[in-house]
């Protein structure tokens, strides 16, 4: 019995120090790098990558148990499952004929993957920088993968509205906002004092997914972009950021802005939700059903819709699916509305829709969780404390026009840019609980 012991114990500290060990932590991030390349693009390569570190994250909840059972996000998770699984109880009792005959735990699951990649960065700068340069690389590669590349930027800076045939230009503008704020933060906080090859290679970011921003023509994603980049400068901080750099900044954003608005694609897609009498009444009275504008009405009155289920089931929702019900058994939606919708394009409607108050607690609970780890942190460098504010405002602001929180293009970029973001913190908590044990056993 003694040998079986010893043998056991042998065994399990081979497979720590390989678990732990230098080899399996850069296959693991080689994992990480495919995932964020091919996401979008060679699927079957992203998909392989994805099922290792899923496995390899699962091995980590396990070996490192004593560190997850208290970490915050890994709580949330843990709650995430279980609201899932009382909605769906709620779909069984209310929505019968539509319920799904098992739970599904995906979707809010999936926002958590994040948690693997921030455990397998290990909090290590180089890596951090190294996998959201590889997403933006990712982001090209995907543009590219889908279409005639250098064809379709031509027609956008001729004035056309273009998508790269990568579902449509809402999804394409996401994915090209989050790598352009990356850029700019790499600018802001760079420690180049003058022009390097780094910071050539920085500016060269910033212009072509400014340009990518621009002709893909998404005024949801400028809007996001234009209030991210007006707080970097509140966000530099004492010495980074005297008042007169302050005012400098924002003095530059002013002038861009107004630049581009004097481009006439610009104003005119700026100005194209406008050009109905009547419709900004109707929204400012309430009279949703009668706005006009395509783009806008869809968006309004599904919401209306959506807040009639929600108040229908507010603590649990209706469980997933839910989002498309709301359509396709509404009385009142106009029919060009329920024969080509699916989803209530704004992630809070559909998360209150299908998992109600509880679901919407639960993500929002997570972002500001990371959010308060990431600025309380004192290792987090001041790069990534600013990513963390602009990101998370810029996720925000966006899914209340799209449903990003369920689509792969935004389960793509939420992944990698909150796995990168969360990385340093989650690691610095880890070696905090390991000193304390080692401390408690030696006393």
């Amino acid at each position: 019995m003694l040998r079986m012991t010893d043998h056991d114990s042998s065994t399990s500290d081979d497979f720590l120090r390989i678990f732990h060990g230098q080899a399996f932590g850069n296959f693991i991030f080689l994992n990480i790098l495919g995932y964020t390349l091919f996401k979008d693009s060679i699927q079957l390569i992203a998909d392989v990558c994805q099922t290792i570190i899923v496995l390899a994250t699962l091995m980590a909840f396990y070996v490192e148990r004593a560190f997850f059972t208290r970490n915050r996000i890994f709580q949330l998770l843990c709650l995430a499952l279980v609201v899932q699984c009382l909605s769906w109880v709620v779909s069984r009792q209310f929505v019968p004929d539509y319920a799904l005959k098992y739970p599904s735990v995906k979707s809010m699951a999936y926002l958590f993957f994040f948690l693997g990649l921030a455990y397998w960065l290990k909090g290590n700068p180089r890596r951090i920088v190294i996998t959201l340069l590889t997403f933006c690389l990712g982001v090209i590669f995907t543009f590219a993968y889908h279409s005639s590349f250098f064809s379709i930027v031509e027609t956008g800076l001729d004035g056309a509205r273009v998508d790269f045939n990568y579902r449509n230009a809402q999804h394409g503008s996401l994915i090209a906002g989050a790598c352009f704020l990356f850029f700019v933060l790499l600018l802001l906080t760079s420690k180049f004092r003058k022009l390097s090859l780094g910071n050539a290679g920085i500016l060269l970011g910033i212009l072509l997914f400014g340009i990518f921003s621009v002709i893909l023509q998404s005024r949801q994603s400028w809007l996001a972009i234009s209030a991210s980049l007006a707080i970097l400068p509140l966000l530099g901080g004492g010495e980074h950021w005297p008042r007169r750099k302050v005012v400098l900044t924002y003095a530059i954003l002013l002038m861009t802005m107004l630049a581009l608005y004097q481009v006439s694609f610009i104003r005119e897609r700026l100005l194209a939700g406008f050009v109905h009498q009547g419709d900004v009444h109707a929204i400012l009275t309430g009279n949703w059903n009668e706005v006009r504008d395509f783009s806008i009405g869809v968006r309004l009155k599904t919401w209306l819709e959506a807040i009639q289920w929600f108040l229908a089931h507010p603590f649990f929702g209706t469980g997933y699916g839910s989002q498309s019900l709301v359509i396709t058994l509404s009385k009142t939606l106009p029919d060009y509305i329920t024969r080509e919708f699916r989803h209530l394009h704004n992630s809070n409607m559909e998360t209150l829709v299908c998992w109600g108050v509880a679901g919407f607690l639960v993500l929002y609970g997570t972002l500001f969780s990371v959010l308060r780890q990431v600025l309380c942190c004192p290792v987090s460098s001041r790069f990534i404390k600013m990513l963390a504010i602009s990101f998370i405002l810029y996720w925000l602001i966006i899914n209340n026009f799209e449903s990003f929180f369920y689509m792969r293009s935004g389960q793509w970029v939420f992944s990698v840019f909150m796995g990168a973001i969360y990385s340093t913190a989650l690691h610095w908590e880890l070696n905090r609980l390991g000193k304390e044990g080692h401390e408690n056993l030696r006393h």
